[in-house]
Formats: C-alpha cells, structure tokens, sequence
C-alpha cells in the first residue's frame, strides 16, 4: 500500500491538488470519490484514468486506510474529443457557408456594376483599368466565396482542365502581396506544361497555403 504522497505522485502535477483534497476527504470523514484524472504510467506518459476510491475501515467502524482503483479511460477521452472537434468543425463549415452565401449576393451587386461600369467608359479613359481592377476584384471575391462553400460541403467541387502557368500568373499578385517584401519568389516552369483536371479554387488555396507555411517557416526572409 503507498503512502500519501507516493499514491499523489502517481498522477501529472496538475492534478494532485485535487486528488489530494478528495483522498483526505475520504479517509478523513469517508466520503467516496470518483473522478477522472490524469496519472504517469510506466512508459512517463500522461494517461486519462477514472479513479474511484472509499474508506477501509476496521471491525469498530474506524478508518483505517482508503482502498480504490483506476480504469483506463483514455481510448473514450480520445473518442469524446474527436466528436467535439467534429462538432466544431462542423459548426465552423455552418458559419462559413452562411457567411459565404451573403458575401456571394453582395458580390453580384459588385460585379454586375462593375461590368456596367467596365463596358460604358472608353477603354482609353483613365478610370477603365479602376473599373477593370474592381471587376477583377469581384471575380476574384467569387472564386474565394465558391471554395469556401465547397469547405462547407454546401457546393460540389469544380474540376477541370486548367493551365497551370495561366492560373499561377493571375495567382502571381496575391502571392507576392501575402508574402510580402522580405521573401524572393520566383516562377520556374516547364513551356509546355500539360493541362491538369483541378479544381482551381481549391488548387490556388492549396498554393497560397504553401506559401504561408514557407513564409512561417523562414520569419528572417528567405527565396
């Protein structure tokens, strides 16, 4: 049988307050406890149990010690936190196909004046490239609304044949805008790449997300 103190270093130190508190509360006034927590197994890894524990007590009724025991939990811990972070996820994809659908009804109103705007000013009247810029903008503002909506499983993927060098041009801008100044970034492809069925929004995601991870990674600048 341990001692106090042995028995409370069976469990992570964040813990052992509380088990202390439910242990003297037990072999003090014999309350039971059941609770779970955390303790160190052989291997000096934390691991998820259910303790319970009751008074022992003599033939006059006196306590004399506390005897209990620990059952493995953390399999179902593990289950009960992949359902919240299911849950979660799942609220997230709700908030943003909500977000995404309001967001596409007012980027109609954009591009629909955009277009407007792009076809009625001449082509040689200094505000036609500011009327492009926004159409552009719109177009772009979509792109980003429909992978959006595709995440929230509330829109089937796109794929098709798309030139990858045209997609990374026209990506080009807001590459070099997310990464900003202290990264070099350079295009080097093949002239005669070969047409890939992708679905662009998702393709140009996937790009940006690599350029993110690569600015994380190099917080100094780098190429």
């Amino acid at each position: 049988s341990p001692t106090l103190e042995e028995g409370l270093s069976f469990y992570i130190p964040e813990h052992q307050s509380q088990i202390r508190e439910l242990f003297l509360a037990c072999y003090e006034q014999g309350i039971p406890y059941d609770a779970e927590l955390q303790i160190i197994n052989a291997s000096g890894e934390p691991v998820w149990i259910r303790t319970s524990g009751e008074a022992l007590r003599n033939n006059l009724g006196e306590i004399i010690g506390v005897h209990g025991a620990f059952q493995d939990i953390s399999e179902r811990v593990e289950l009960e936190n992949r359902l919240r972070q299911s849950q979660k996820l799942e609220a997230v994809g709700q908030l943003t196909g909500g977000v995404a659908h309001d967001f596409n009804n007012l980027l109609t109103v954009v591009i629909g004046n955009a277009q407007i705007l792009t076809e009625s000013i001449d082509k040689d009247n200094k505000l036609h490239p500011l009327a492009e810029m926004i159409l552009q903008a719109g177009y772009r503002g979509a792109e980003l609304t429909r992978s959006l909506l595709a995440f929230a499983r509330k829109q089937p993927l796109d794929p098709r044949a798309i030139d990858i060098k045209q997609l990374m041009v026209r990506l080009w801008p807001l590459l070099e805008r997310a990464l900003g100044g202290e990264i070099s970034l350079r295009l080097i492809t093949d002239e005669h790449l070969r047409r890939i069925m992708v679905d662009p929004g998702q393709f140009e995601n996937a790009l940006l997300n690599l350029a993110l991870n690569a600015k994380d990674a190099m917080p100094d600048g780098g190429q």
